[in-house]
């Protein structure tokens, strides 16, 4: 999945991104439940968020 592959290469930079002042977050077009769950089995060091309704989820 292109997504994870994604996810994988933010939390291999995270520690860049926080040098430089910014933060990291992702959005699922999902439950806060997938959303949890996806940065479990990720393991994420950053908030995965979810927008069910697709208000800022393209």
């Amino acid at each position: 999945m292109q997504c994870r592959s994604h996810v994988a290469q933010l939390g291999r930079l995270y520690k860049d991104f926080q040098a430089a002042g910014a933060e990291v977050l992702v959005i699922l077009g999902d439950t806060s439940e997938r959303a949890r769950q996806y940065a479990e089995i990720l393991k994420t060091p950053f908030p995965v968020l979810s927008d069910p309704n697709h208000a800022v989820f393209l």
